[in-house]
């Protein structure tokens, strides 16, 4: 069990159990649905030392949404009432903190609860890129300049789109082992090969020259320094499925792309920014 301290929350396995409620509900997930997936994600075996921490959370929880159920507030009481010392708490003193705390949280379930609070859903957003888009991207962080990188030209084209948590779609996307002081022409890549991204043991080898750029909203893929070059279709573009969207690619941040790009993937050999795989 990973507790830290006698508090509710200072529990990894409670704050799971919140966590994973409260998402539900923010993925548009009816009472009875949110309720549903926490059981089947989260419910310990019974007599398990975490069952009293999960009816203890989920009680909780609920309540503070204006959600608790007859049901769930038998259970947490029925644990609140008949608790017990608890072996992981290793003092007399810790212990006693700890009751503290559930008084509290008993007081409170049977108290009655606020009203039935309205949840704000999760935004959706989707990447309006077409699969084989190609773009260039310039550099311009003062972090590139000292790198001789600012102003620089890479290319990238989208190869095929996964799912950023919590609810967008964004651009998996190829980078083409190109830098230029001009943006190419859409001739000269495409027989150009890919860079390699990623060498993880756990990454199939079809995803190792792609990555997942996190553009979250219009405004910030507003913000970013693309510039469309046209598109490619050819056989290697992957449909999306459950297959790109159960996969990790890596992804980045796009506010750090430069620096994430410029340290990961090149290295300074006689004063000159390289990719990192040519040396």
């Amino acid at each position: 069990m990973g507790a830290w301290g006698v508090a509710l929350y200072s529990d990894d396995y409670a704050m799971d159990v919140r966590a994973d409620y409260r998402d539900a509900l923010k993925f548009g997930k009816t009472d009875e649905e949110a309720l549903e997936e926490v059981f089947n994600k989260d419910l310990p075996p019974a007599g398990s030392e975490d069952e009293n921490v999960f009816w203890y959370a989920l009680a909780d929880t609920m309540w503070n949404y204006g959600r608790l159920t007859p049901e769930v507030k038998e259970k947490a009481l029925y644990f609140l009432e008949t608790v017990t010392e608890d072996d992981r708490w290793d003092s007399e003193k810790t212990w006693e903190r700890r009751k503290q705390v559930l008084s509290k949280l008993k007081e409170k379930l049977l108290s009655e609860q606020p009203e039935r609070k309205r949840v704000a859903k999760y935004p959706e957003y989707r990447c309006p890129w077409n699969m084989g888009d190609v773009f260039a991207y310039r550099f311009r962080s003062k972090y590139s300049e000292e790198y001789g990188m600012k102003d620089k030209y890479i290319a990238f084209r989208k190869i095929t789109e996964t799912n950023n948590w919590p609810n967008r779609i964004v651009p998996v996307v190829q980078i083409y082992r190109w830098t230029g002081d001009q943006v190419p022409a859409l001739d000269e890549l495409r027989d150009m090969s890919a860079l390699l991204l990623n060498n993880a043991w756990h990454t199939p080898v079809w995803a190792r020259y792609l990555i997942d750029l996190n553009i979250h909203s219009k405004r910030e893929l507003k913000a970013q320094n693309y510039q469309y070059i046209g598109n490619i279709q050819d056989n290697q573009l992957i449909e999306p499925s459950d297959k790109t969207y159960n996969t990790t690619f890596g992804g980045k941040a796009t506010k750090l792309f430069e620096k994430i790009f410029i340290d990961r993937y090149t290295v300074m050999k006689d004063g000159i920014c390289v990719f990192r795989d040519d040396v």
